[in-house]
This record gives C-alpha cells, structure tokens and sequence, in this order.
C-alpha cells in the first residue's frame, strides 16, 4: 500500500518533491513506536533528548522543504533540451492530490516498519519474511489492478523504460531492501532504520536534476 501511494504522489508531483517529504518518515515511525511502546522517552537522558528534538527537526525540516522554495540552480544546463517532458513545472500535475498520496504513503510506510519489528520478534526468519511479504503484495496489486486498470494495452510488457522501472523496483526496491531492513529493524529496531531515510532526498534530487532535468532549489 505505501508503495503505491508512493507511486501516486510521484506521479502527480515530482522526484524530488515526493523524496523531500517523506523525510517526515523517521518522525513518523518515532511517534508510532512511542505509541507501541517500542521506544520509550525518558528526558532526564540526553539520547530521549536527542530523539524528540530530532523528531521535531525532521517534521520542521520536511515541511520548509517542501513548502518553501528558494533559487533554482541548474545541475546540468543541457539536459533540459535533451529530455522533453522531465521539468517539474509542467502543467496538469495534481500536487494536492499528490501530497496527500505521499502522506498515506509515509504513514503506511512507518506502520509497517512497527509492523515488521513486531513480526520479526515472533518469526526471527528475515529472508523468508521478505519473501511471504513480497509475494502476498504481489498477489494482492495482481487482483487490485485487475479491477480498476481495464485498459488491455497496459498490460503489454515490453524492452522499455517502464518495464525497467518495474524490474528494479520488484527486486531492488521491495526485494534486497526490505530484506536489508528487516536485518537492521531486528538488531536496531525500526527507528534506527529510518534514521536513513533523509540519504534519499540528496541521492534522488542529484539524479532527478541530471536525468531528468529536474530543478533543484535552495530551500
């Protein structure tokens, strides 16, 4: 479910638009595990300390990102005139629409780290987790799609940037990570692992702004 609400609001937004909001997810899975019980708060402690106020960092910080925009600076100057229909002010995009998809997409996404940590207590076994995991949520996007996606030109698969696309988020995105993290949410828990997750946005606005000709703002 995260993934295909993630999938919406970057559709309807940008990359890097979509990558700088979900820096939300660490604040997210850090109320979600004080609710659980998974992490407690302690402010006598400097590392409690450390945690709320590097939650309200995050969630302040991922929202002046998001809302605000400075300067545009231009990575690559040429690729806008070698990619057609990759800048982010094309007109159409539903970014309200959007934004509330990336909010789905963040709380689900938080919900199954908590999720995972818990399962992973009671079926310490990471790889075939990751496999009964992958392989329900296949199943269930088969059934889903086959209802709403009537188009039968869709289903054609061919040696294309979108088949590519589908490739590596099957095995890259959903396969090795989610067997890497259910390795570090075991030893670390699930707030650790999302500690990570800000890497994303600086990864992916360097990329959107060299392939595809994405502009990058300071702010």
């Amino acid at each position: 479910m995260d993934q295909n609400f993630y999938y919406i609001g970057l559709k309807s937004t940008s990359a890097s638009y979509t990558s700088a909001f979900t820096n939300a997810l660490p604040a997210v899975t850090f109320i979600l595990a004080l609710i659980f019980r998974l992490e407690t708060v302690n402010f006598k402690k400097i590392h409690s300390i450390a945690k709320v106020v590097g939650t309200v960092i995050t969630l302040g910080g991922a929202m002046v990102m998001t809302l605000y925009k400075g300067p545009a600076i231009e990575i690559v100057k040429a690729a806008h005139s070698s990619f057609h229909g990759g800048s982010t002010t094309a007109t159409g995009q539903h970014w309200v629409t959007g934004t509330l998809a990336i909010m789905g997409s963040i709380s689900t996404w938080a919900a199954f780290f908590i999720l995972q940590s818990f399962t992973l207590k009671l079926y310490p076994a990471e790889l075939s987790l990751v496999t009964l995991i992958c392989g329900i949520g296949s199943i269930l996007n088969f059934a889903v799609s086959m209802i709403f996606v009537r188009d039968l030109s869709a289903w054609k698969i061919g040696m294309d940037s979108g088949t590519l696309a589908a490739v590596y988020s099957g095995v890259v995105c959903s396969g090795i990570a989610y067997y890497i993290q259910s390795i570090v949410i075991k030893q670390r828990g699930p707030v650790f692992t999302t500690s990570f997750s800000p890497m994303c946005m600086v990864i992916t606005s360097f990329l959107g702004a060299l392939v595809l000709a994405e502009k990058i703002h300071l702010g």
